[in-house]
């Protein structure tokens, strides 16, 4: 099962990077129904992003290779979020 599917299914996908023998960043994408923006939360080596059911939906349901958001940040400042599928993209997404 691909990445897209598994989140499809589950709504929530994680990996794991090892930085060294005893270090490792980790990161997830969490498909919500609670919000209508994309959020992320950075704690202890651990990316968290959220995604609104409504954007995932348009992006794993279509060609749309990914999503960008441009996320708030709370010292005025802003931030761009990318996520992006594996490339080539998918053939005949339904």
């Amino acid at each position: 099962m691909d990445e897209i599917e598994l989140l499809k299914s589950t709504k929530s996908i994680a990996e794991k990077i090892a930085i060294s023998k005893d270090n490792y960043f980790s990161f997830s994408i969490q498909i919500v129904n609670k919000h209508d923006a994309c959020f992320m939360n950075l704690e202890n080596n651990s990316l968290e992003v959220s995604v609104p059911s409504v954007i995932a939906d348009k992006w794993m349901n279509s060609n749309q290779i990914g999503i960008k958001e441009t996320i708030r940040l709370g010292d005025g400042g802003t931030t761009n979020l990318i996520v992006e599928e594996d490339l080539p993209p998918r053939k005949n997404r339904k």
